[in-house]
């Protein structure tokens, strides 16, 4: 997930000025800060990793892998045997490659069959996604040869995904909460509902094609439906898994409250933040939360409408998070643009983004071992791990434009790369507030 997104704006200042000597210059002053950037991407630090929750037998890998074989089969005898003179070249090629790639995933899935009981649960759920996500392009060849040939209609495509969705809805009103801890439920039954997510999108996506590409359609309801099929084997195998004592009602109970009082908590923390720097500047606290309203990330409502509530408290506890570090950005003005009066005032250098990433590294490193196997606290220090990664690699970005940016572009890139670092630097040092409201301690 990344939440973060480029702020660097370059140009071609550095060709309009056009001179080699100024342009030596920039090289040599910037050789430290380029060298200082470098070490600040090698600095090691803390790797995480979530371990899945949903649980895949080799009996269910075994049904995936018959089902795309079947899928496959039909799809390559159909081709065949269908002369797609209604369709453009380009259209049949493309088809062609979705199909041939399903059987080479198939292929290779078949030959390490013997291994199945070797993979680790992490490895098996990836096995078992590779597996249902073909289905979506053998199913575009065969929904291809089934409309050349009239076997199937746009209708009946569009009946199936109206089918589909109604299932979609009865399974994620048959999710029952089967966990005595609130985290582990939030973070297990999370990774559930980001699966019925999952099929939520395949049937939105396959109603989208259906006015041009039915085709496209056919193969989003054949993923939707076996889909739906892991779901109700998830269901199952957690409720399996469940400690005894587990109470499905008071645990629903339990997570509409916390997802309220997560809601609460944010808004009253925004309600409390300084959001203007001056008459006319913003604070970056602004620019932060600006992203975490028009980025990707939902805020949870429509899951907890959908009835989804351990997402949706997933994502409450996320924006939680976020909420609580924009205190320690109401002082520093929101500079997004070189030519912002508040870039002139800037000083930034290498070092400084150096410390930042440290700190970031320090706090990350602290709240891993203080959260240990607690799974809601451990999601959000993984997320962050992700995000400090991201931050490493735009330091390559920005290390790509070395020479070329202006004095204030440089100085607006070393300020945004230390400011990433200091976001998730501020977020780690709030998990334990965000714990605490969960759990309420």
């Amino acid at each position: 997930m990344n939440r973060r997104n480029l702020l660097l704006s370059t140009g071609g200042l550095a060709g309009v000025l056009g001179l080699g000597g100024y342009h030596q210059r920039r090289r040599i002053k910037r050789w430290s800060e380029k060298e200082g950037l470098n070490a600040t991407r090698a600095m090691d630090h803390p790797t995480a990793e979530l371990t899945t929750n949903l649980t895949v037998t080799e009996s269910h890998l075994e049904t995936a892998l018959a089902d795309l074989d079947r899928v496959v089969e039909n799809a390559r005898d159909a081709a065949s045997e269908t002369e797609f003179t209604e369709y453009q070249e380009h259209v049949i090629e493309r088809a062609e490659s979705w199909l041939e790639n399903a059987e080479a995933t198939l292929e290779e899935a078949k030959s390490k069959r013997s291994e199945f009981a070797q993979l680790n649960a992490e490895e098996r759920l990836d096995l078992l996604e590779e597996l249902r996500g073909e289905l979506t392009g053998a199913g575009r060849m065969l929904g291809l040869a089934k409309l050349a040939h009239d076997e199937v209609t746009v209708e009946g495509i569009e009946t199936e995904l109206d089918a589909l969705d109604d299932e979609y809805r009865t399974a994620g009103e048959e999710v029952e909460y089967y966990a005595s801890d609130v985290t582990r439920a939030i973070v297990a039954y999370g990774e559930l509902d980001d699966v019925l997510e999952g099929v939520q999108g395949s049937i939105s996506t396959g109603r989208g094609y259906i006015p041009e590409r039915p085709r496209h359609s056919y193969g989003r309801a054949l993923y939707a439906r076996h889909r739906l099929g892991d779901v109700r084997r998830f269901i199952e195998e957690l409720r399996r898994d469940a400690e005894d004592g587990a109470t499905p009602e008071a645990m629903d109970g339990t997570l509409d409250d916390r997802y309220r009082t997560l809601r609460e908590r944010t808004e009253a923390v925004l309600d409390e933040t300084d959001f203007e720097y001056d008459d006319d500047v913003s604070t970056h606290a602004t620019e932060i939360w600006t992203e975490w309203i028009v980025g990707p990330q939902s805020d949870g409502a429509d899951e907890y409408d959908d009835g989804r509530l351990a997402l949706a408290t997933r994502m409450a506890a996320e924006r939680t998070a976020a909420a609580l570090s924009l205190e320690a950005f109401e002082d520093i003005p929101e500079v997004s643009h070189p030519d912002d009066p508040a870039v002139g005032e800037l000083d930034t250098t290498a070092a400084d983004v150096r410390a930042a990433k440290r700190r970031a590294v320090d706090e990350l490193t602290g709240r891993l071992d203080e959260v240990g196997d607690d799974p809601l606290g451990r999601y959000l220090c993984v997320q962050l791990v992700d995000d400090l990664e991201w931050e490493d690699r735009r330091i390559g970005q920005t290390l790509d434009d070395v020479n070329r940016d202006s004095a204030k572009e440089w100085t607006l890139a070393l300020e945004t790369l230390r400011r990433g670092y200091l976001e998730i630097a501020e977020i780690a040092a709030v998990i334990p507030d965000v714990l605490a409201i969960v759990e309420r301690r």
